[in-house]
């Protein structure tokens, strides 16, 4: 069963129970934040922005990353709106963004 494997990949703390953060833009907006998946050997941010309009506060990851993670771009928007990313956090930066940024790595 997917669920049951205990070899570090598929165990700690992985699933969709996370905390999900907002935090405003300095000038309108919000960036929702969560870690849904932080696992030994995988680990991703999923954030939303709503309207996003200036700076967010400075996200710390719940579990930090290992290796400097990437940033998984969409057709929503573009990998440049993260202004900071470290093994630990990240800031991003809009100008009225709408959409989906993803973080991946381990």
């Amino acid at each position: 069963m997917f669920g049951q494997r205990r070899n570090g990949f598929f165990s700690s703390n992985n699933g969709i129970n996370t905390t999900a953060l907002v935090y405003n833009g300095s000038v309108g907006g919000n960036a929702t934040y969560t870690m849904p998946f932080q696992s030994i050997y995988y680990k991703k941010v999923l954030v939303y922005c709503n309207a996003l309009n200036g700076a967010t506060t400075s996200y710390t990851f719940p579990t930090a990353f290992t290796k400097t993670p990437a940033i998984v771009t969409t057709n929503e928007l573009p990998s440049s709106l993260v202004t900071t990313l470290t093994l630990t956090g990240m800031v991003v930066t809009g100008a009225v963004s709408t959409g989906f940024i993803l973080i991946e790595g381990y």
